[in-house]
């Protein structure tokens, strides 16, 4: 009973109720719920433990049995022993047994056993005289626990560790569900889990019966379920490899098993000592050499089959699948549930002899002739990806070595010879097998064609390599036989259902074009790259240069070859064909072309049809020889003039720029080559300007390109061009410009393509608006206006060359008038038949200067002094206006006081500019004083500060002068008398009833201001130097006209300082001298009467006086007294001639004035009818007088008036909300439009009717608002006033408010040109705001008043003001309406009301009118334009 006593002492060891027991009891029953998580693990388990139990080498033998809730498990290994049941009743094996130590056993841990427990709460176990139980419900644990016995801390006792607490039970006390042979090791479960879960893990069993191939012992598993008997027996040949397994003596599976001893290196010993026990056991550490072994799965045909999922064994399937095609067993260190490899250097170096011993398994099966052609089936060169990496790398490093050394590959020539995996080559074409012995060679590396997955070799000869080679294996021989085998074998290959080109006809032209595998009928080998099939149209003899051959004919009968001839780039012998033909031989030898060539491939291309040429064909730069015996390419020639180009070029400049020789002329016909030169580019006709972008633009074409591109580097700009890709205009044959002939055609073809010219330009230099704190300048200059000022090659008038930058620009020579244009250089109008005559635009983007050098001003000043008319005030004024915009800096000026300049005094007479003063006041003018500069007509102050500034002549403040004079006496006769003169003047001068009424009103409400006072004595005295004295006779000083009464002729003194304060013109000035000369106002109409006047424009007061004075009045003297008109006391008269000058003027204006009203009467007999156009609520409707008109068509339907170069467009506003974004209500009154001799009139609106007179005479005057006279003249009611500095300032002080509060965040700072926002606006975006205030031009309009750039997005504002209500009219010019539409969306018009009380002042503001405008959105008032 020693067995008996055994378990009695290990119960009382181990049921201990202490807090040990209690710890030990918690931590076994929660380590085998985690480690033994699934149920049927324990099937694995209790095969590990009866494997293990084999002894002798004796077979095992195992038996499960289901029954009724009961497990039974057997075996026929070794009993237990006193040693085992030490194991069994431990926890981990706490002593070193003999698992540990044995390489035998597979178990080491000591909880395998422990699995068990899962699956069942009692557990007996029947082996020889040993009968003992674990039982979970034994009733002692309950006693015990309900004792009174408790802890220090009062708990009561803990839990007893029934798993391991063996309870000695007699065999009479086991159930008796099942029989057991006392012969074997029995056990007996009481289940605690229901039968499904025992079911599974049964059937798991019996559906992969290769679980137990890698066992040691067990050969034969039985498994009864509830009588339902599977046998699973496991057959080793003893004289072979191979293994079967039988299930139910069925047999399901062959494995050729091969096993291999490895081993182990020092430093992997070493490595595994420095492990625990729990990861690596004792019998691996003190192990020299380990198993591995490989179970390739063969299929029925006694063939390799790769296995999909195959685990890693350790003896038992671990859930380790890493994407071998095989079994792999081998001693893995595992984790606690044997179904995970742990990552450490053991299992790397496990990994690492499994790629060795692949690559030896091979090598092995390779000679077996049953399983030689499958050995690439079961090869694999690395692991599946979801693999550890570091097991990846093991297993790499491992074959990748063994593939170096061991050949494993059978050979195509000798099964038995072997390659290795390097050398081996796998034939996917076939080639070789249909040309054996073609290259020996190669074909002794080549591997079995019957080789099963042979594309896992890594050289595979395919169809790209065949291409590399084929050209060798073609040259083999040139028998029509090879060549018809060879050509069929690769037609089948690369057009066949299993060609890697056959989706793609540019697959195979990339593989096989170029290579020279075709037979010509010369029986020389040929590529399809100059291969034709033979043609009967093209049988002449080409020339050698062209390198053409026809296909062998007798390859053409092989059946389906020219069509896949064809895929290959065998192409018909076509003149299309022909033409790429030339283009190769022109790219070959652009360089070192000879003549010869040249003009065989002109004379080839002569008998083809060469519109099939293409535009970019390389044929343009086909060297061509041109009369003076040069090769230029062919689009840099022209033609001859024998082949009667559409320019003849060769007539127009004589030197050879590229026309193309007579000697083609002599070879072809005439018709023909000319139809082929121009085919290849050759031209004919110069092209003006390129529309291709910049970085397209070839640069030899153009003349003196390259100083234009140093100039854009110079300027910083060369990379700005060529991101944009600006559109340049350019010189063609620029350096030929000092020819007349040329000249003459170019300049002509700048006027026949002006409009195209100027809209290139200006696109251009639109490109280079820049930022103003970028160091780019705004006056970049296109290619065109850069070469024509880069050299003298303009002819102008005095026969001299010029750059245009030298030549005055239209606008110049309109501001200096016809006389002094005339004195400077300008370009030649009159070139050989034709008249040359740009616009002043066009000459301006062309570069002709709009400024008056220096130079020049001093020569036209010294001219001016010379002229002793009464146009020198108007020279002087010119010169004035021209310098004042020339804009000069401290040189210029410098430069210009250095010469002896006289400017006119006030007193008319001629001074030295240091000896003058100017009065900076424009409520001071002074006459009479040689000390004083002359304030000239329409000059204001801030223009002749200008001129004093360029002559440092001394200013004065008037505050700082003190007038000195005696008897003061007002003289009301006199003032009555000169407002007369006026009135008389206006009613004669202006021809517009409209004009005269605007006139009169102003210069009598001007004139009523003025007091008109005679003194004895009259000076003016410099308070800060008073020695120095200004003597004068008349003088205006805040509204006091003061006058020398013994100043002779003191009253045309008088009026010329009203002309000049009323600004008049020539005309008028001359005809209000003229009539102060007479005595009487009888004696002024008698004298208009005679000059051919029409007096009846004049008001009912002055003819009345007329009576019944006789038709034809005498003929009045030349000379008149200057008579002075009732002065209080004081009464001169004083009889002076008239002078010669004056009445050369007035005589000129009175032929000028006789010849207009001969013209208006012959118009109006002509022109005796009418037609009137009205638009209301903006609809049309015609009142045709005249049967004749052609508007009948326009009677039915809306008009829409296109308004262009010289409108004049006039509106309202009605509503008063317009101060937004939204447009207001604008609409217009019933307007009319009288067309009457060729002139357009309208009138002011009056009423909701319009009246208003335009004469065809001022219409050309397209001045905008800058003095009172332009606006009389154009016949416009001046209600707005354009750049009005109050109505500006109001505008931009809005603005300056609007934004400030808009953008309260963003930091504010002013500048010279207005003010700065920048910071961060509402959005979190960066906000860079810039309005900036521009400058007004002296003597011109400003198209815009105000510019706002908000990040670089600029928008412009123009104001317009007057001190009249809401509902006056608002003029828009021909430059606003220009402005208007280039802006679009970008332009607002500001209309500010009421300006003469700036406090009261109203302000609306409207988007885009040109678009409001265009759709009718806003109706004008009127519409002005010239016929």
């Amino acid at each position: 009973m020693a067995e008996k006593q055994h378990i009695h002492t290990l119960f009382l060891q181990r049921c201990r109720n202490d807090a040990n027991s209690t710890t030990l009891a918690n931590t076994l029953e929660k380590d085998i719920q985690t480690v033994f998580n699934s149920p049927e693990k324990f099937i694995m388990e209790l095969l590990q433990n009866a494997d293990d139990a084999g002894y002798d080498g004796k077979p095992v033998d195992v038996r499960f049995r289901f029954y009724d809730g009961y497990l039974a498990f057997s075996h026929n290994g070794k009993h237990f022993d006193e040693y085992d049941i030490e194991a069994i009743c431990d926890n981990a094996q706490q002593k070193l047994n003999d698992k540990k130590r044995n390489l035998n056993k597979t178990g080491f841990k000591g909880i395998g056993f422990k699995s068990v427990f899962v699956i069942a709460d009692c557990t007996y176990i029947i082996s020889n005289n040993y009968s003992f139980r674990f039982d979970r419900a034994y009733p002692e644990w309950n006693v015990n626990a309900s004792n009174t016995d408790t802890y220090n801390d009062g708990n009561p006792l803990g839990r007893y560790p029934w798993q391991i607490i063996p309870i000695w039970t007699e065999p009479c006390d086991i159930p008796k569900i099942l029989e057991f042979n006392p012969d074997d090791v029995n056990f007996l479960f009481r289940l605690r889990l229901n039968n499904d879960v025992i079911a599974y893990a049964l059937n798991l069993l019996r559906n992969t019966p290769r679980t137990m191939l890698f066992l040691r012992n067990i050969y034969n598993i039985l498994i009864d379920n509830h009588g339902c008997v599977t046998t699973i027996s496991l057959r080793r040949n003893a004289n072979s490899n191979h293994h079967d397994i039988y299930i139910n003596n069925m047999l399901t599976s062959s494995w050729y098993v091969m096993g291999y001893n490895i081993t182990i290196p020092k430093i992997t010993s070493n490595q595994l000592q420095a492990m625990g026990s729990q990861e690596c056991p004792e019998k691996l550490k003190n192990a020299s050499s380990i198993d591995i072994k490989f179970a390739y799965n063969i299929n029925l045909y006694d063939k390799l089959y790769p296995m999909e999922n195959a685990t890693l064994f350790c003896y038992l399937p671990t859930s380790v699948n890493c994407g071998l095609p095989f079994l792999v067993n081998a001693d893995f260190l595992l984790s606690a549930d044997r179904m995970q490899l742990l990552p450490n250097v053991w299992n790397n170096f496990l990994f690492q002899s499994i790629g060795k011993l692949h690559i030896i398994s091979l090598a092995e099966l390779a000679v077996i002739p049953n399983y030689q052609l499958d050995v690439l089936s079961v090869f694999v060169r690395s692991l599946q990806p979801y693999t550890q990496q570091q097991f990846i790398n093991a297993y790499d490093n491992g074959i990748t070595a063994e593939m170096q050394n061991t050949p494993f590959i059978p050979t195509n020539t000798d099964h038995l010879r072997l390659l290795r995996y390097g050398e081996a080559i796998a034939d996917s074409t076939g080639f070789f097998k249909a040309f054996p012995g073609i290259d020996p060679a190669l074909e002794n590396r080549l591997a079995c064609y019957e080789l099963n997955s042979i594309d896992k070799l890594q050289h595979q000869f395919n169809l790209y390599e065949l291409a590399t080679i084929v050209e060798k294996y073609s040259s083999k021989s040139t028998s029509v036989q090879f060549q018809c085998k060879l050509l069929t074998f690769l037609m089948e290959r690369y057009v066949g259902p299993d060609s890697l080109a056959r989706a793609s006809i540019g697959n195979i032209q990339h593989c096989l074009s170029g290579k020279r595998i075709l037979l010509a009928a010369n029986y020389k080998l040929i590529s399809s790259d100059c291969a034709y099939f033979p043609s009967h149209k093209h049988n002449q003899i080409y020339p050698k240069f062209l390198n053409i051959e026809a296909i062998h004919p007798k390859l053409l009968q092989i059946d389906g070859l020219p069509t896949w001839l064809k895929m290959l780039g065998v192409k018909e012998l076509t003149d299309i064909n022909l033409i790429l033909e030339i283009e190769n031989v022109v790219k070959k030898r652009v360089e070192g072309f000879k003549a010869q060539l040249s003009i065989e491939i002109v004379t080839l291309l002569c008998n083809i049809d060469t519109s099939l040429i293409s535009e970019d064909s390389v044929l343009s730069y086909l060297p061509l020889i041109t009369k003076g015996n040069e090769l230029i390419a062919a689009k840099y020639c022209y033609l001859p003039s024998s082949l009667g180009p559409e320019v003849d070029i060769e007539n127009i400049i004589d030197d050879d720029v590229g026309i193309v020789a007579e000697k083609y002329c002599i070879l072809n016909r005439a018709e023909k080559l000319k139809k082929t030169l121009l085919d290849i580019g050759v031209q004919q006709k110069l092209a003006l300007y390129l529309r291709v972008p910049f970085c397209e633009i070839d640069h030899d074409k153009i003349d003196y390109f390259q100083e234009y591109y140093q100039y854009l580097i110079s300027t910083k700009q060369e990379e700005f061009i060529a991101v944009n890709q600006a559109n340049i205009a350019y010189v063609p044959l620029m350096r030929y410009l000092s020819k007349e002939s040329y000249a003459e055609y170019f300049f002509c073809q700048l006027m026949q393509h002006e409009n195209a010219l100027i809209e290139n330009l200006k696109k251009f230099e639109n490109l280079f608006v820049s930022d103003e704190h970028s160091d780019n300048s705004n006056n970049t200059t296109s290619y065109m206006a850069f070469m024509l000022s880069y050299t003298r090659c303009i002819l102008a008038e005095d026969g001299k060359l010029y750059k245009m930058s030298e030549l005055c620009s239209p606008a110049l020579r309109k501001r200096l008038g016809r006389r002094f244009a005339s004195l400077l250089p300008q370009m030649k109008c009159e070139l050989g038949q034709s008249v040359i005559k740009l616009s002043p635009e066009l000459m301006h983007l062309l570069g002709a200067r709009d400024t008056l050098s220096v130079k020049d001003a001093v020569k036209l000043l010294q001219i001016a002094a010379k002229d002793n008319t009464p146009k020198q005030q108007k020279y002087y004024k010119r010169i004035y206006l021209a310098m004042i915009k020339s804009r000069y800096n401290s040189d210029d000026e410098k430069q210009l006081r250095s010469h002896n300049v006289l400017l006119l005094a006030s007193d008319n007479s001629l001074q030295h500019f240091n000896s003058l003063y100017f009065i900076c006041d424009d409520n001071c003018d002074v006459t009479n004083s040689e000390k004083l500069i002359k304030s000239l007509p329409g000059l204001t102050t801030e223009a002749m500060m200008v001129i004093c500034r360029y002559f440092k002549i001394r200013k004065i403040r008037r505050t700082d002068l003190q007038v000195t004079y005696k008897n003061l006496q007002t003289n009301e006769g006199l003032k009555k008398d000169i407002v007369n003169l006026f009135k008389l003047t206006a009613s004669i001068e202006e021809e517009c009833e409209h004009d005269k009424l605007d006139t009169e009103s102003e210069w009598l409400n001007s004139l009523a201001k003025i007091d008109f006072i005679a003194v004895k004595r009259l000076s003016l005295v410099y308070g800060l130097r008073p020695d120095i004295c200004f003597e004068t006779r008349v003088m205006l000083r805040d509204q006091q006209l003061l006058y020398d009464r013994d100043c002779p002729r003191f009253k045309r003194r008088l009026l010329e300082i009203l002309v000049n304060r009323f600004d008049m013109s020539i005309e008028a000035t001359t005809l209000l001298f003229e009539l102060a000369s007479m005595n009487t106002e009888a004696d002024r109409l008698d004298w208009l009467i005679e000059n051919g006047y029409d007096i009846s424009k004049l008001g009912n007061g002055l003819v009345d006086k007329l009576g019944n004075r006789a038709s034809s009045a005498k003929k009045r003297k030349s000379n008149y007294n200057n008579t002075t008109g009732g002065c209080d006391n004081n009464v001169f008269t004083h009889s002076t001639p008239l002078r010669s000058d004056v009445s050369c003027a007035t005589a000129a204006m009175i032929t000028k004035r006789r010849i207009q009203m001969e013209l208006d009467a012959s118009l109006e007999s002509t022109f005796s009818k009418t037609f009137v156009i009205e638009l209301k609520d903006e609809q049309s409707s015609f009142n045709l007088d005249s049967k004749d008109c052609q508007l009948n068509d326009l009677i039915k339907r809306k008009t829409v008036l296109s308004l262009n170069h010289h409108n004049d467009i006039s509106f309202k506003f009605q509503g008063n909300n317009l101060l937004s974004n939204k447009s207001g209500s604008i609409t217009g009154g019933s307007n009319k439009i009288n067309l009457r001799n060729h002139a357009l009139s309208a009138s002011k609106v009056t009423n909701g009717k319009s009246n208003l007179s335009i004469n065809s005479k001022h219409a050309q005057d397209d001045s905008v608002d800058s003095t009172a006279v332009n606006d009389r003249r154009c016949g416009i009611d001046k209600t707005f006033i354009v750049d009005y500095d109050i109505g500006k300032k109001l505008v931009f002080n809005y603005l300056q408010q609007y934004y400030r509060k808009k953008y309260p965040t963003c930091t504010y700072e002013e500048s010279n040109f207005g003010f700065i926002l920048k910071g961060v606006d509402k959005h979190n975006k960066i906000l860079s705001l810039k309005v900036v205030n521009c400058n007004v031009d002296v003597d011109g309009d400003n198209l815009v008043d105000i510019e706002i750039i908000k990040n670089d997005d600029k928008r412009v504002v123009k104001v317009k003001s007057t001190n009249r209500n809401e509902d006056t009219v608002i003029r828009v010019s021909k430059n606003d309406w220009k402005c208007m539409r280039l802006y679009g969306d970008r332009y607002r018009l500001f209309c500010v009301y009421g300006i003469d009380q700036p406090d009261n002042a109203r302000i609306k503001k409207v988007k885009n009118p040109a678009s409001l405008l265009l759709a009718d959105k806003l109706v004008p008032v009127e519409i002005c334009f010239k016929l």
